[in-house]
């Protein structure tokens, strides 16, 4: 009789325990196409296989007990997701997960910064036309050309390799480029003929952000920040190896590249490594060669990380040389141009600590110590030039969430110490640079009101190495200087699917080293460079009224921006000739100045997969004083596209027109309008177990001549003519 009693318990207990067990339904989807995604791994957090998504995206676990659990989505072709789901006794759950693409089929290029899920954040994303696999299929030689077409962006040149992003008529300086969030160390915002130390096809995605986010890496929020995310040093732990490789070829200069990145988890480390090589003759245009315009890069890295469910630590090395030519044949410039050997090193530091703290998100450190070299040679054995820097840079920044009347935002500190010296017939003395900076970035959102508020202060420190109170250009001595820059943006919405809002900014900017204290010819410039040691801080105001609309028939975005600038220290062509070397005399003044303008913004969504794209934007730069043109100015561009696009193939043909620039400086050339024809087509789609991306393109398919205003070339040649580019990339999974 017991025995019975205790059977029928056991089988009660049994039949409970499965009417009460829970399960999991879902369907996962892509981030940016809203597409589902079949065959993602679905697993326990030690990497147990549980199921995959069928066709649909869809996916269900079924006999779950009651509790607490945390999957991992995984795909080969998508960032791994982490999902935390709390099931009670007898709950079917639901759940959709979003899956955002690896750089195989390439990440967006956003104007964005730390994720905040706000409105700002909505308007940044979609306001760069450029979205997920057009990264890949306008990968371009360098990180300028890759960014040119955008609304507000231009590109200033001297040449295919030093090529540098120009924002709303802003450069140099006053345009920060960081990788993974840090500074980005080289030479390139000083002088034209300098390159930017950045390989476009490693980059899983290009962020240009201003405004008070801007406020996080620079004081100078009327420029901004563009932000190459590589994720070079691994800030989460693969479940499996994983990888990918390809390849880059460009007509117009005989280009090619060879690319090659894995990631591989090893006990508690996550390690990674990437190698690009690339190299290009000279660029065929319309009228002929462009002599002397090669270039040859190397580029590799490795890096690991220890991983923690509180944090990681990781570190990596950089290693980056290119040999490139400037072209010569000018006022000014070398018959058959300058070489220019560039090598830079790069040892970086990275901890990240999540506190059990509902009020902190994590706790940040960074340091890196950067070592750069470049040679500029007159011949092969005769160097008429040469620059040496050694930068380390520490940070330490703070993510929290409610502090204030924000929601969520950003409070952290900076240092840097920069050794710069210099040799051949340059003069300036060797500077050591010293910067301090503090800054804080603070967000909300209630309802229909956004407000997003930021400030930076910044103590800097130039103290060349030697005093020269008789100097040709002044009295040569340590200078310091302190700066304060604040931004805030209000939102208001209106009416469901509107947003319009104003953005409030006083920008500034320490003087460069060569700003303050060059005396000499610079031989790749093809000038004769004068500072000025008697320059203030650069300072302005400026204002920005926008407005945003999305439905799921269109987007359109629109922004007006005035800057009223005090100081602005340009290096002005004076039309003096230096007769002892026949370089014309550039020399750096502040003046008064403003510059106003426009951007606009619209995506239509026609009939099935069809998509029409339309952009206009122009800036326009004055002296206050005399109301007469600021030098490099870009010109009014716009832009119109039809394109077509699916889950697997996009193609579209894209027009560009510019206007003529007459508008010019006293010793600055005009330019004649152009319109560029370019066609594109791109597949994407899984066999054999990998994910294949291949990309073909025809840029200026009417082979037309015609000159980029930025470019201190275009006086003996015009940009490149037709050029076809082919890229494939294809992402495994071991």
């Amino acid at each position: 009789m017991g025995g019975r009693v205790y059977l029928v318990l056991l089988i009660l207990i049994l039949i409970h325990s499965h009417l009460s067990a829970a399960s999991l339904r879902g369907v996962v989807y892509d981030s940016e196409t809203r597409e589902s995604v079949a065959g993602a791994n679905i697993r326990y957090t030690d990497g147990e296989a549980i199921t995959e998504t069928v066709y649909n995206g869809s996916f269900e676990v079924t006999q779950l007990d009651i509790g607490t659990y945390a999957f991992l989505i995984t795909h080969v072709a998508y960032h791994t997701q982490k999902v935390e789901i709390r099931l009670s006794e007898d709950e079917n759950k639901s759940i959709a997960v979003y899956l955002k693409r690896k750089a195989i089929v390439a990440s967006p290029i956003v104007v964005a910064a730390e994720h905040t899920h706000t409105k700002f954040e909505e308007i940044a994303e979609v306001s760069s036309t450029v979205k997920g696999r057009q990264l890949q299929r306008q990968l371009d030689q360098t990180l300028a050309s890759t960014l040119k077409d955008e609304a507000g962006l231009a590109m200033r040149s001297m040449g295919p390799a030093p090529a540098r992003p120009v924002i709303r008529g802003l450069g140099g300086d006053r345009v920060q480029i960081t990788e993974d969030g840090c500074k980005n160390t080289d030479l390139s915002s000083t002088s034209p003929d300098h390159a930017v130390t950045i390989e476009p096809f490693s980059l899983e995605r290009i962020e240009v952000t201003r405004g008070p986010k801007a406020l996080l890496e620079t004081s100078s929020t009327m420029g901004g920040v563009v932000n190459a995310v590589r994720h070079e040093i691994p800030m989460e732990k693969p479940i499996a190896v994983f990888g990918n490789i390809g390849f880059f070829a460009e007509s117009a200069n005989n280009g090619s590249l060879g690319h090659a990145n894995i990631e591989a988890p090893i006990g508690p480390l996550a390690a990674k490594a990437q190698f690009n090589r690339k190299s290009s003759s000279d660029l065929d245009t319309p009228i002929g060669l462009l002599d002397n315009s090669y270039s040859d890069n190397t580029d590799w890295n490795i890096s690991s990380s220890y991983i923690h469910e509180r944090g990681m630590i990781g570190y990596s090395h950089h290693s980056y040389d290119l040999d490139y030519g400037i072209p010569g044949g000018f006022v000014g410039g070398h018959e058959k141009g300058v070489d220019i050997a560039m090598t830079k090193r790069r040892d970086s530091y990275r901890a990240r600590f999540v506190p059990q703290c509902e009020c902190l998100r994590s706790f940040d450190v960074n340091l890196t110590r950067v070592y750069y070299r470049h040679k500029e040679f007159e011949s092969a054995d005769l160097i008429g030039s040469e620059f040496e820097v050694i930068d380390w840079i520490a940070e330490i920044t703070t993510y929290y969430n409610d502090f204030l009347i924000f929601s969520e935002g950003t409070i952290g500190v900076t240092g840097e110490y920069r050794d710069f010296d210099i040799g051949g017939y340059v003069f300036n003395p060797p500077t050591i640079s010293r910067n301090f900076a503090g800054f804080f970035h603070g967000s909300l959102s209630r309802g229909r009101f956004g407000l997003e508020t930021a400030i930076r202060y910044e103590h800097g420190v130039v103290d060349p190495a030697y005093e020269k109170p008789d100097s040709r250009i002044g009295a040569i001595r340590k200078r310091n200087f302190n700066i304060l820059a604040l931004s805030t943006s209000a939102l208001y919405e209106p009416v469901d699917d509107l947003a319009v809002g104003i953005n409030l900014s006083r920008s500034a900017r320490v003087p460069t080293t060569e700003e303050l204290f060059s005396e000499g010819p610079h031989l790749a410039a093809y000038s004769y460079e004068i500072g000025n040691p008697d320059l203030e801080s650069e300072s302005g105001y400026g204002i920005e009224v926008f407005t945003y609309h999305r439905s799921d028939r269109a987007t359109a975005i629109t922004n007006a921006f005035y800057y009223d600038l005090s100081n602005y220290i340009i290096p002005r062509n004076t039309g003096e000739i230096n007769y002892a070397t026949f370089l014309p005399i550039y020399a750096s003044n502040g003046v008064d100045a403003r510059l106003y303008g426009f951007e606009a913004q619209l995506d239509l969504n026609l009939i099935s997969h069809f998509k029409l794209s339309l952009s206009s934007s122009y800036t326009r730069g004055e002296f206050k004083e005399s109301d007469s043109p600021l030098p490099q100015i870009p010109p009014l561009k716009g832009s119109i596209e039809l394109a077509f696009e699916n889950t697997r193939w996009n193609s579209g043909l894209r027009s560009q027109l510019v206007g003529d620039q007459n508008h010019v400086d006293e010793f600055e050339e005009p330019t004649a309008g152009y319109t560029t024809f370019n066609w594109y087509l791109q597949y994407t789609g899984q066999h054999a177990g990998l994910t294949h991306t291949v990309s073909l393109s025809v840029d200026n398919i009417l082979d037309e001549e015609y000159r980029n205003h930025l470019s201190r070339i275009k006086s003996i040649m015009p940009e490149a003519g037709r050029s076809i580019r082919l890229t494939y990339r294809t992402f495994f999974e071991l």
